[in-house]
């Protein structure tokens, strides 16, 4: 994989009109829906600021 192209197209799509962010993979999706449900969540992990900025507050 060319890694120079992948980061140009996502710097690039992050200029798009009505771009949005969405959380990905089956734990992380999990985790949204139980503190959506009004749980406390303790999600293991390695994540980016960009990540953990748009998880609920109820997951740590």
């Amino acid at each position: 994989m060319n890694d120079t192209l992948f980061s140009e197209l996502v710097e690039a799509s992050r200029e798009l009109p009505g771009n949005r962010w969405s959380i990905g993979g089956n734990a992380p999706v999990m985790a949204s829906r139980m503190a959506l449900e009004g749980c406390d969540v303790l999600l293991g992990g390695s994540f980016s600021t960009d990540f953990t900025d748009i998880l609920s507050q109820r997951i740590t």
